[in-house]
């Protein structure tokens, strides 16, 4: 299910070869029938729901806060 620190992929669009990676910060359960969950945020979730909300859209809008590095473990998720 998606529930909050669920790692997934989404299209950049059509005929499109690049794809964006998110991190949901709350329960998003109409997600599930479009995307597949592949990761879980194990630690940090609340550092990333206290980030500054920002809209990409707007004109003008700053490169907000960056990710540097992140640490990926392989495991059954169980």
């Amino acid at each position: 299910p998606f529930d909050s620190g669920v790692i997934s992929m989404a299209e950049a669009g059509t005929r499109v070869s690049s794809s964006q990676f998110f991190i949901t910060l709350a329960p998003t359960p109409s997600l599930a029938s479009d995307f597949t969950v592949f990761g879980r945020v194990t630690s940090g979730l609340e550092l990333l729901q206290a980030l500054p909300a920002r809209d990409p859209t707007t004109q003008n809008a700053s490169a907000g806060v960056q990710i540097k590095s992140i640490e990926i473990i392989e495991g059954s998720g169980g």
